[in-house]
């Protein structure tokens, strides 16, 4: 969009006709994912560039397109919710997760003011493990002082929950979506 380009979110079956260029991601590697992967390839053919953890975990998006803030307009069933990261990785290493190796150690993706985007009052917090960021209890504080409902979609590991952590916790309203 910043480039000009018009810009469409297609899901499931959406029919896409003249198209310059497609974007796909896959975020698990199943085979289902993998026959949908290739009906697109037959379907789109060099104008499909494939990525996610259920393709490649080492491709990356060039920081500068990570670092752009959500565009809401594709999401309009989101309504006030807004939806995102404010940290990324995990130090842990559990054997059945991908996260260290796709992501590497817990850091700072975003700041909750890029996120929220000044009005939204409600965030679906995508974070692999907010919890273990040195910072967790300033970043938790921060959603319950500006008193957003939080949706913790996977990102709450309870063997880190000390003193420090459940106090902003306790304070978070807690929401579901």
């Amino acid at each position: 969009k910043n480039l000009g380009r018009r810009v469409e979110l297609a899901r499931k079956d959406t029919q896409v006709r003249a198209v310059d260029e497609v974007f796909a991601s896959s975020v698990f590697y199943t085979a289902a994912s993998q026959r949908r992967i290739e009906l697109l390839r037959q379907r789109f053919g060099d104008a499909i560039t494939f990525g996610g953890s259920g393709v490649d975990l080492q491709r990356r998006l060039p920081p500068e397109i990570e670092a752009l803030p959500p565009d809401y307009s594709l999401y309009p069933e989101l309504g006030d919710r807004a939806l995102g990261f404010v940290t990324r990785g995990c130090p842990l290493r559990c054997s059945f997760c991908v996260v260290p190796e796709k992501e590497g150690g817990v850091r700072v993706a975003t700041d909750l003011g890029s996120l929220l985007q000044g009005s939204r009052t409600k965030l679906i917090l995508l974070d692999d493990n907010i919890l273990s960021h040195p910072r967790a209890a300033d970043l938790l504080e921060e959603m319950a002082a500006r008193d957003i409902a939080v949706n913790f979609t996977q990102t709450m590991d309870l063997r880190m929950v000390d003193e420090t952590l459940a106090k902003p916790i306790r304070r978070i309203r807690c929401s579901n979506t």
